[in-house]
């Protein structure tokens, strides 16, 4: 369900709600916000955690979709140093984009279709890694079994920070959900986004501009991906490609990468749409044409049997995080961190601790990685 599906439910009358409280509450559904919420546990316990979560949780569901977003000098640098014992495999190819028949490098004296937002990113050199080397919990079936039986199974409806009034039950924090429950935490950990968070605040006068503006920034399209599963090998392609969807317009790349798992090829792409303006039939007609596209670039797609996984997710990782925003927006928000790709950087310190050799703040995964290693050092 999307926050605007969320937010029209604000208007239908729900019964009177229940409050339950919790001293440490995680709002997420990625690899990362469930990362946080093992770490909570093992330092607080089970009855002081919780996880709101309304989707299904497995390995496959929260890891990183697309093309691996952990590229470029500075993020392979920041991962290095923050996890050493963790083998990376960096790709030497070059990125490559499809114009007249052809993949062509960027290098090359050709011209590529204009790149739009976000495609920039995936030019860089990239590195392949098994995340599960970073959370071992990603091959524990059974803690998953046990998360989806404990996490609250909620919509969230609204949220917002309040004076507490209680010495024991330290309330900040209040979350309403769609089924009548009034939520009430100590700690508040958000890993949806900063622009989601915004969107579920009801009394935004009692944010600071500064605040305000730091979450509009991070306003980014959706995330389609569309991963295929191949049979047998259609190529032995292991560049980032960059496929049009048009060349007539200026309409955006499929953004791919081929992989083999289970003895199979695959291929996953991602492609940003706004979904404020394109409806569900305008996604799927690019589907489609991606897949006459692959059919076209690659002659054996069309006579081996695939598979199709298609996900649209509203949370995009920003190239750029202004954290100088959010910490002078921060007045009188008490016990909360933002987590995840586009988590800020709450104090300048940490970070330059971590990224002293580097002129770039981290992006994508690696801000992810960064942002949950800085959380987990505050616990200590």
């Amino acid at each position: 369900m999307s926050f605007g599906d969320i937010r029209a439910l604000k208007k239908e009358e729900s019964t009177e709600l229940t409050p339950k409280f919790i001293r440490h509450l995680i709002v997420g559904e990625d690899v990362h916000s469930i990362a946080l919420y093992k770490t909570l546990v093992e330092k607080y316990g089970e009855n002081e955690v919780q996880l709101l979560c309304q989707k299904e949780l497995s390995p496959l569901e929260v890891l990183p979709k697309g093309p691996s977003s952990l590229r470029g000098e500075a993020n392979i640098e920041a991962f290095r140093k923050l996890y050493p014992e963790v083998e990376l495999t960096l790709v030497e190819k070059e990125a490559e984009y499809f114009k007249e028949q052809e993949f062509r490098k960027f290098s090359g004296r050709g011209k590529p279709e204009k790149l739009l937002w976000g495609e920039e990113f995936y030019k860089e050199q990239r590195a392949d890694l098994d995340l599960s080397q970073v959370y071992p919990f990603l091959n524990d079936e059974e803690f998953f079994k046990k998360l989806n039986e404990t996490k609250w199974d909620n919509t969230l409806v609204n949220l917002n920070q309040v004076e507490p009034t209680e010495l024991i039950e330290n309330t900040n924090w209040t979350i309403s959900t769609t089924i009548g429950e009034m939520l009430q935490s100590e700690h508040l950990y958000w890993g949806l986004g900063p622009e989601a968070f915004l969107s579920a605040y009801e009394n935004k006068n009692k944010l600071s501009d500064e605040f305000i503006q730091f979450c509009e920034s991070t306003q980014a399209p959706a995330s389609l991906y569309i991963k295929y599963v191949f049979d047998e090998p259609i190529t032995e392609k292991e560049e980032t490609l960059f496929v049009p969807l048009s060349y007539t317009h200026e309409w955006g790349h499929f953004i791919g990468e081929f992989g083999s798992e289970n003895g199979k090829q695959f291929i996953e792409f991602i492609l940003y749409v706004d979904i404020n303006q394109q409806n569900e039939e305008d996604i799927s007609r690019k589907i489609r044409l991606l897949k006459r596209h692959i059919e076209k670039i690659f002659k054996k797609a069309k006579k081996i049997s695939c598979t199709e996984f298609i996900t649209l997710e509203k949370q995009t990782s920003c190239p750029e995080i202004d954290d100088a925003l959010y910490q002078k927006g921060l007045t009188d928000i008490r016990n909360l961190v933002m987590i995840s790709v586009n988590g800020p950087f709450g104090e300048s310190a940490p970070m330059k601790t971590i990224f002293e050799d580097s002129v770039r703040a981290p992006s994508h995964l690696m801000r992810a990685l960064a942002r949950q290693r800085i959380v987990e050092g505050s616990l200590q």
